[in-house]
């Protein structure tokens, strides 16, 4: 029975403890969690527990039947067990996205992406010949959009390699295009290229790949370039008959729109009837009515197309 005690009140003070600094630190917290979900936090996963905990320590100290405590003692070792769950899960799941368990379901495809991810050359060729390099995973990624997706951290000229290997393999390049494109990664754009990549290849929607190019306003211009070079059409339309004006307009990419512009970029009307021209129009009108300062890009596209 002392035995029991001590469990039990030692149990409970450490989550008294834990909860009190999960609670000080998530109220604390700054920048994020600021739609309701700090709050929803502070309660479910923290208030709730806490008051569980309080009131099975008042119920212990109030009874003395040993049933009674087994079961008060089970209530507070629960929180444990999950917490102890969620750390062991926690690092084990971010192992796993990190080397992409997540595209695959065959044991063999993860093995492959994972060599992929922790560029390891050796085993990516050794594995290479019996798969299927443009095999869609769960998500639709193949081996190739994950390794030009992994190219954004500190090992970029590795990633580049390890790139240039999956095409050196059988890789095809035209379905990477609007990742590349998309993720302003310009030196991956180029090296689908001249891996023979078609420029005016459009993915599964039908909408083509420059369209992707880059995902701010100013950004993605040097990969347009390179497509550009390659005889990109970029008059293209996607499958709802939208061009790449309008497609730019939609994002405020203005500066994406003054290089379509200077190429001979047509604005050809949607089958809405709105055209590029009346987008910008309407974002100088709303600037004014809201009392912004319309940035000369804007006034330039304006002029251009009034033109």
């Amino acid at each position: 029975m002392a035995f029991l005690n001590k469990a039990f009140w030692v149990i409970a003070a450490i989550e008294a403890v834990f909860f009190v600094v999960a609670f000080r630190f998530t109220a604390n917290e700054s920048g994020q969690n600021t739609d309701g979900g700090r709050g929803m936090a502070l309660i479910f996963q923290i208030g709730v527990p806490f008051l569980v905990l309080g009131i099975a320590s008042l119920i212990y100290w109030k009874t003395s039947s040993p049933a009674v405590h087994i079961i008060l003692l089970i209530v507070v070792i629960a929180p444990v067990v999950v917490l102890a769950g969620q750390w062991i899960r926690g690092p084990l799941m971010d192992r796993d996205i990190a080397v992409g368990g997540y595209l695959y379901k065959d044991p063999t495809m993860k093995k492959f992406v994972a060599a992929v991810a922790n560029l390891d050359v050796k085993k990516v060729r050794e594995l290479a010949p019996g798969m299927d390099l443009n095999a869609s995973g769960e998500t639709g990624e193949t081996p190739l959009t994950f390794a030009i997706d992994k190219a954004n951290d500190d090992r970029t000229a590795e990633r580049l390699d390890m790139v240039r290997l999956l095409l050196s393999l059988g890789a095809t390049p035209d379905g990477a295009l609007k990742d590349a494109c998309g993720g302003k990664h310009e030196e991956i754009t180029g090296i689908l290229l001249d891996a023979g990549a078609n420029p005016n290849a459009k993915d599964g929607d039908g909408t083509p790949a420059f369209f992707f190019c880059g995902s701010s306003n100013a950004g993605g211009l040097e990969g347009l370039r390179l497509l550009g070079q390659k005889g990109a059409d970029f008059n293209a339309l996607d499958a709802k008959g939208e061009g790449a004006l309008i497609r730019a307009a939609t994002f405020g990419q203005w500066e994406k729109m003054l290089f379509f512009l200077e190429r001979g970029v047509k604005d050809t009307p949607a089958p809405s009837g709105k055209t590029a021209a009346s987008m910008v129009a309407k974002a100088i009108a709303d600037d004014h009515q809201n009392s912004r300062e319309v940035s000369p890009a804007l006034r330039e596209l304006a002029a251009k197309l009034n033109n």
